[in-house]
């Protein structure tokens, strides 16, 4: 096990790399756009939709404001695509090399060690795990959603130094006075030594990865799990605190601080401030 600064990555013309696709970002920046728009030229225009009765020009100048936040949004995940930063994983004919820092943070100080690399030896196995998750919408409706996770099973389970790299990285901040933070953390040690890694919106599929890994590593089967982070009218000690924290890693802040509201009932700024100090590990 090492730990890279990105300066320091020992690229190989035989990489083969795995990062996430800018499309989808681009494809809604121009939905979220278009829509933002049409709805300014409306109120401004003052035109009528289809011979209905037009709404207050406010409502229109707000959703204007509404989807042109989202595709504001989009373009800033869309450029973060466009960087040399936005990659996950890297593997080569001597072994993997795994970049826990999301590549939206690319603004964080690249002066930070944020990759860790295996030699084939010190990894025992690998597999694709498919996650099948029940959570809470805003309503406060049932959704699923699936996850696709790549796991390294080290040979060495002791990981205490790779989980005190991953702690600070959450804690990291960008240099400047206005910061910009997603609190999106890819990279996850679990117990028995076991790396996971997840994999959605990342291109080619973790099926490609797993074949190119099995040239040089042993995979176990694929697994599949399913995992119900709704509230329990009994839970056990802090067992709704790691479906919330588990929510924040996986980038799904919102559903996070939801679950915090409800469980606590506390308010919006107050379930903000919870899911932060977990996520931070204070």
């Amino acid at each position: 096990m090492k730990f890279y600064r990105i300066g320091e990555i020992p690229a190989r013309s035989d990489d083969q790399v795995f990062k996430t696709s800018p499309t989808g970002p681009f494809i809604w920046f121009i939905v979220f756009s278009g829509i933002g728009i049409a709805l300014l030229l409306l109120g401004i225009g003052g035109a009528k939709i289809y011979g209905l009765h037009q709404p207050p020009v406010f409502f229109i100048y707000a959703g204007a404001a509404f989807f042109g936040l989202f595709g504001w949004i989009c373009l800033g995940q869309f450029r973060a695509c466009m960087k040399p930063t936005n990659w996950l994983l890297r593997c080569n004919g001597s072994g993997v090399i795994i970049k826990y820092r999301s590549f939206q943070n690319w603004r964080f100080p690249a002066e930070d060690e944020q990759v860790v690399g295996f030699d084939y030896s010190e990894i025992a196995w690998a597999r694709t795990v498919r996650e099948r998750r029940t959570s809470l919408d805003l309503a406060g409706k049932r959704q699923s959603q699936v996850f696709d996770y790549l796991d390294f099973c080290l040979a060495n389970a002791d990981t205490a130094a790779l989980e005190a790299h991953l702690q600070a990285e959450q804690k990291a901040e960008p240099p400047g006075r206005f910061k910009t933070i997603t609190r999106d953390y890819p990279v996850e040690v679990l117990p028995g030594g076991m790396v996971q890694v997840r994999w959605n919106g990342i291109r080619p599929s973790p099926k490609k990865a797993i074949q190119y890994l099995s040239r040089h590593l042993r995979v176990a089967a694929a697994d599949s799990t399913k995992v119900d982070l709704t509230p329990r009218s009994n839970p056990g000690p802090g067992e709704e605190d790691a479906k919330i924290l588990k929510l924040a890693r996986s980038g799904d802040r919102i559903g996070a601080v939801n679950l915090a509201r409800r469980i606590y009932g506390s308010t919006l700024t107050e379930a903000v401030a919870f899911v932060e100090k977990l996520q931070s590990g204070d």
